[in-house]
């Protein structure tokens, strides 16, 4: 009988795969606990669809990846785990708004301007994807 893999370690054998071996080096222990809740938040999403699950995944990305700096890929582990546990469409889809939605919901409570940039920036985000029908 063969062992059956968790959400947790498909999704980290997928963005090994794709990123290379290192790619989960910059995460701490408490980092690498928030990407595992990251998971099963995705698979909440997979099955409810809903906007309370991407704001609970917006946050969740927000309290880990924003605290690197831009040379860090973790970010890139956290996009790539969206096709391992959902499928290539919904990175297009959710990671717009993970990205923008982090800005904003980091930005609120450290710097007011800069939240108020990342609003005008998802309401335009929002605004091309109405006008091109999506």
């Amino acid at each position: 009988m063969s062992r059956t893999r968790t959400p947790a370690q498909a999704a980290m054998y997928f963005v090994r795969y794709h990123l290379g071996k290192g790619a989960f080096a910059p995460l701490t222990g408490t980092d690498w606990r928030a990407w595992n809740a990251f998971v099963h938040l995705l698979e909440l999403y997979g099955v409810t669809r809903s906007q309370k699950s991407i704001d609970a995944l917006i946050a969740c990305y927000a309290c880990t990846v924003r605290g690197y700096g831009e040379q860090s890929n973790a970010a890139d582990v956290f996009r790539q785990t969206i096709p391992a546990m959902l499928d290539w469409g919904d990175v297009a889809v959710l990671w717009p708004q993970i990205a923008v939605g982090g800005d904003r919901w980091t930005q609120r409570a450290f710097d007011r301007d800069a939240y108020k940039a990342a609003l005008q920036r998802q309401r335009a985000v929002k605004a091309r994807t109405n006008a091109s029908g999506t």
